[in-house]
Formats: structure tokens, sequence, C-alpha cells
């Protein structure tokens, strides 16, 4: 039998006497013998010491033997003669102990002891999810981590050393030791208690800014651990030390809150700013613009305008011209592209702007010199490409006798020859632009 022992007692004296002389140990078991024999008037039953074979003791640096009650007299191998002796160092124990039938019953007991336990204090005080490490005194053995927190992991937990980052308010963490040939099994425990956790009860933005502005305010109130507070919001620019903090622009911040227990929380915290509306700009023509006819209307539209409304705005043509009117007429007077913006400004007070390009480009009518008006479907009118780029135009053809035969004002190119004969005719196109008025002469071939 086997016996384990957990932090036995330890006498205030703790020296034994080394003189362990064989005639001293023959003398007490002679006299035990004698009073046995003819002085003991008890009458006791037989009995068995009770010595474990093994005993084992746990963190301590001695333990109470016990070799029962019973019996007449008992002799220890350390010269002491009581029922119970102390015993402070390792190895072999023996006592004999006297029945009242002048039996004389031997026993003994190797004495083992282990003082690998958690080296730290039975408990621990600390902040929440700060890392606790926990390490035994001694890297020899065999050991185990658990604790009595379920859904608490301990990674590594067969070192010698381990970090624990409690969750509860207390956790119990429990170190078995042990060897490799079964021997010893010794369990220690520590007691983590978290300090009262520090909660960040409301966040509030208490002023938000536009977009690329640096307006917004954040006030942050905290309850738990112990008073005073301080605050401290590292990343922002300039660092500031109260719990309303300014001139934040939209990212987020960090903010670390230090109690009376010198426990630190923190917690990044994002900073809003106001929406800005999704704004097109619209214009016509929409097609492609030529010098001929360069006049465009621009107007815009609010596709958020359920949502964020635009009070003002304010147009840039990219050529030093203005405008605040809502819906602008813009004539342009060169070849070249221009970039139109149009800035505008929000309910929220909000300024964004929002850009097109508008390419002005070069334009002569292409003009044909025959066409087949004979009922097959292809070519069958005289037709003059772009000619709508103009504001206006007149079309005049003659004979080659000079008699005029077709005119149009602004011609819709749908002449088919008006069933004239075959031959070369000349033609006259007047073209009215922005910026002039344009001739152009030429022959026009009729094939039937």
């Amino acid at each position: 039998m086997n016996i384990l022992y957990f932090r036995s007692l330890t006498r205030e004296n703790r020296m034994i006497k080394k003189n362990k002389k064989a005639p001293a140990l023959f003398a007490a078991l002679f006299a035990l013998l004698i009073y046995v024999l003819i002085l003991s008037p008890a009458r006791l039953s037989a009995q068995e010491p009770q010595l474990a074979d093994t005993t084992q003791v746990c963190f301590a640096d001695s333990v109470l033997l016990d070799a029962g009650p019973g019996f007449q007299s008992y002799a220890w191998s350390t010269n002491e003669n009581g029922q119970t002796i102390w015993a402070y160092e390792p190895g072999w124990y023996e006592v004999w102990c006297a029945r009242d039938s002048m039996e004389v019953v031997k026993d003994s007991t190797w004495l083992l002891f282990q003082n690998t336990f958690i080296d730290m204090t039975d408990t621990v005080l600390t902040c929440y999810t700060y890392p606790v490490t926990l390490c035994a005194n001694t890297d020899t053995l065999v050991y185990k981590w658990t604790s009595n927190d379920p859904d608490l992991f301990i990674e590594n937990d067969t070192a010698a050393c381990v970090d624990i980052i409690p969750i509860n308010d207390t956790t119990t963490v429990y170190l078995n030791v042990s060897d490799s040939l079964g021997l010893i099994n010794c369990v220690d425990s520590v007691q983590i208690w978290l300090y009262p956790r520090m909660r960040f009860d409301d966040v509030e933005q208490i002023n938000t800014g536009c977009p690329l502005s640096c307006k917004g305010q954040l006030q942050v109130t905290v309850s738990g651990g112990l008073r005073p507070y301080l605050f401290i919001w590292p990343t922002a620019t300039p660092v500031q030390y109260d719990s309303i903090v300014f001139g934040l622009c939209e990212t987020s911040y960090k903010l670390q809150v230090t109690d009376g227990y010198n426990c630190v929380r923190d917690t990044m915290l994002p900073v809003e700013v106001y929406d800005m509306p999704e704004v097109e700009i619209v214009r016509d023509p929409e097609d492609e613009i030529f010098i001929k006819n360069p006049v465009v209307t621009f107007s815009f539209d609010n596709l958020s305008i359920d949502s964020i409304q635009i009070i003002d705005w304010n147009w840039d043509f990219g050529d030093s011209t203005y405008t605040k009117e809502e819906n602008p007429v813009k004539v342009f007077d060169q070849i070249r592209a221009y970039d139109v913006w149009l800035k505008y400004t929000t309910n929220n007070e909000c300024i964004d702007s929002v850009t097109m390009q508008v390419d002005i480009k070069p334009f002569d009518p292409v003009i044909p010199n025959f066409f087949t008006p004979n009922k097959d479907g292809i070519n069958e009118v005289f037709v003059i490409e772009d000619l709508d780029r103009y504001i206006s135009n007149e079309i005049k053809v003659f004979n080659r006798y000079g008699k005029k035969v077709f005119s149009q004002t602004d011609y819709q190119n749908d002449w088919d020859g008006n069933n004239l004969r075959e031959g070369v005719y000349f033609y006259v196109l007047t073209a009215k632009g922005y910026f002039g008025t344009e001739t152009y002469q030429g022959a026009i071939t009729i094939l039937r």
C-alpha cells in the first residue's frame, strides 16, 4: 500500500538527532519486551502496524508517520518511542510495536518527498486579458496543466511553463506532477483573480465632418475597474488625454484607458463622415460635338436625392468661364478638349465635385459626287453626311444650263432626282455654323 500526503503539517523544531547508535536501539527493545511480559496489565487484541510500504509527500519538508494505535509500546529506528513521529528526511523508517501477547511486530515505510510546485503565490491578482506566466519550480519531471474553466485553452499544457489568459473573474489552474516511473503524482494549484474589469459602456460620435476633413469628435463612457481613469488617444493628431477627442478624420483611432489598478484596456474606434451623393453630369447633345455647332446644354442628376440634398452648385467650363445656373448653356469656341467641372454643396455643407470631358471636333460635310435613283434600294437619294451638325442649311441644284431644278432649306437628305434625266448637275450648299456661314459647290451625277 502507498500513501500520498499533500502539504503535511510542519513542526516548529525540524532538527533530529543523527546519533542513531545500535546499543541504544537494543536497550529500547529489551525494555519494551520486559514491559510487555511482566509489567503491562492491559490485554489488547492482536493487530498489525499501519505504516504504508511507500509514503509520498508533496510540497512539504516533513511528514507525520503513524504506526497505529493499540500497541503497548513503540520503538522507531530514529530512537523515538511514540505512536507517531515527525520525519524530515527521505529514506527508510522502521518501527517495532509490542503487542500484549509478548509479540513484537516490525513495520517499515520508504519516504519520498516531492517538492515540485507552481512557482507562484497561491492567489494571483491580474487584469482582464493580461497573460499570467506559471512555471513549475524545477523542469525535470512530467507535467500536465489544467483548469476549472472548460473554455480556457492552455497552449503547450505539458511544458514546465505556460501562459494563462483567464476569462472568468476567478480561475483555478492545476499542475499535475509525475515522474516517468509513476512513483510520484502530486497536484498543486493557483487561483487567479481578475480585478474588476473596465467596460466601454458607450461610444458616441458627437460631431461628424465631411469627407477629407478632420472635424469628427468622439465621447467615450467607461465603467468598472477603479477610478480615476487615464485616457490616451495615441493615434490622434495631436495625442489627446480625455474621454472626448477632437479633430478626427475618417479612419479608426486607438483608445487606451488605464484605471486605478494600473490595468489597461484598449479598443479601436471608427470615425464616420457624412455620406456624399452620387452625382452625374448630363449634356445635350450626348453624341459628338463639332465646332460648327458647339452649343451644349448641361445639367446634373443627383442619384441620392432621397437622402442627400444639393443646395448649391458652380460650373467651371475649363476655359475660365463660370456660372451658377442650374442648367447652363455653353458655347465652346475652340477645337479642343474641355474639362467641365461641377462643384456642389450638400445640405450637410459638404463640398465635392464631379467632372466631364467635352471634346470639340472639327467638321466638313461629306458630299458625294453621284447617286443612283433606279429603284434598287441602294444609293437612291442625294445624302450629305452630318449636315445636321450645322445650325441651318440651304441647298440648290442646277442643270448644265443654269436652271435651278431643286432647292430646299434645312435639307433632309431626301432628294431622289425628281425624275430628272441622267447627267451631271451642279449644287450650291450654304451651311450656317455658329461662327459663320460656309458655302460648298460641286457637281453631282445622276445615274439610273
